[in-house]
């Protein structure tokens, strides 16, 4: 069974490798990288995620080894600190396994206790699986980007989602 907490500088090492497993997938349904993320990357991330009212870093764990992480980035202007982005990279071996369910609940149980109530992100449209997850947990796809990336040569879609925690009854009556 998993655990949910949030990252502390002690994690730093163990959350490189974790990065480093994913990326080493390489997975045509993330970004590519041609690199890995230097470990001092990995600490400066968790430092000013900790240091930020409105940004948060989870990370899911067995035993001693991460299997998940959730990175939520708040906006820094004042029209969009209630808001951020996230991004999420979970394990091959516990996917389908509620990790990533898991992971998206910290965070909405987070973004309640901390006046963040919107939460977006982009998933790139050859990921069925993880728009599938997004939807089920409160998400709306709410634009794409036609041909954003490119993966093993052909034009892939980058779909914008987002979820808003604290309804706007305005908003929601012109829809």
């Amino acid at each position: 069974m998993h655990k949910i907490r949030e990252a502390t500088p002690s994690d730093a090492l163990m959350l490189h490798e974790h990065v480093t497993a994913v990326l080493s997938e390489r997975l045509a349904t993330i970004s590519s990288r041609a690199e890995a993320v230097p470990l001092e990357n990995i600490g400066a991330r968790i430092a000013a995620r900790a240091a930020s009212a409105n940004s948060a870093l989870f990370i899911a764990e067995v035993g001693q080894t991460i299997v998940g992480t959730l990175d939520f980035e708040g906006y820094q202007h004042s029209q969009e600190r209630h808001g951020g982005r996230l991004g999420m990279a979970v394990r091959r071996e516990h996917r389908g396994r509620g990790v990533g369910t898991s992971l998206v609940e910290a965070l909405i149980s987070w973004a309640s206790q901390h006046s963040v109530t919107r939460l977006e992100l982009e998933v790139f449209s050859n990921n069925p699986q993880a728009i599938r997850l997004y939807e089920r947990l409160g998400f709306r796809q709410e634009g794409s980007r036609v041909g954003a990336v490119i993966v093993a040569g052909e034009a892939v879609d980058v779909v914008q989602m987002a979820r808003r925690l604290v309804a706007n009854p305005r908003m929601d009556a012109q829809r």
